[in-house]
């Protein structure tokens, strides 16, 4: 009878981490583990409330980095070293999260800049918008920054390379992804920072070198995202 209790109790466990193993894939197809992770309920809103209470010890007039979980895992204070930096990523956020947290994220700094990049999540929603509307978004953000009296540069969504990690990549593509730089592009001129062709490879995908996985980025990835940005800080 024991080893009866054993093999159940084996069986068990493997159907267990079987089940464990497809929700984290299929949390991870739909837009990486930071998405993921953003469906512990309050995740967001914690990490809302963290920058709110930030605003408190905050000094006016810095640069403000906003966006996703790129932004997220941006070391802006090491690489911009002696740069007055505020890092508010959030890790799997949308432009309609983005929207949401502005004076939280931006307003409340009372910075002199700020330079946005979000977008890639939106590309693997359950609830998609179209590419226009993507846009839409990413300019609406642009223009509520604007009418705050601040400077706002937005940088362009970043390619993937799905031959590195499909399951991380998902449903992004880079046809999607360069026509919302396109349309984004077309309305802002000089606030738009193109950094797409400084991170593709011949196959017009993100290069490799510069990725972990086909849509995060590696440090020599943001230091590469550094020297392109730089020029654009002053």
């Amino acid at each position: 009878m024991i080893i009866v209790y054993i093999i159940i109790l084996l069986i068990g466990l493997i159907v267990l981490g079987c089940t464990f193993h497809a929700i984290f894939r299929f949390g991870y197809k739909k837009g990486g583990a930071d998405l993921f992770s953003l469906f512990a309920k309050g995740a967001f809103e914690q990490k809302v409330n963290m920058f709110r209470t930030l605003i408190n010890i905050a000094k006016p007039g810095g640069i403000v980095f906003v966006g996703d979980s790129i932004t997220q895992d941006y070391p802006v204070h090491e690489l911009f070293h002696g740069k007055h930096v505020y890092n508010r990523g959030i890790g799997g956020d949308q432009t309609v999260g983005v929207k949401s947290r502005l004076y939280e994220s931006v307003y409340g700094l009372k910075p002199r800049l700020v330079f946005l990049l979000i977008g890639t999540n939106d590309l693997v929603n359950e609830n998609r918008l179209s590419n226009h509307d993507i846009a839409e978004n990413i300019l609406s953000i642009y223009k509520d920054i604007l009418e705050h009296h601040i400077r706002c540069k937005v940088i362009s969504i970043l390619p993937v390379n799905p031959t590195m990690d499909s399951y991380t990549v998902s449903s992004r593509t880079n046809r999607d992804i360069d026509a919302i730089n396109a349309e984004v592009k077309n309305h802002l001129n000089q606030d738009f920072v193109d950094i797409s062709d400084a991170f593709k490879d011949k196959q017009g995908n993100l290069e490799k070198n510069y990725s972990i996985e086909g849509l995060h980025l590696t440090y020599q990835g943001y230091k590469h995202l550094t020297a392109v940005l730089k020029p654009y800080m002053e």
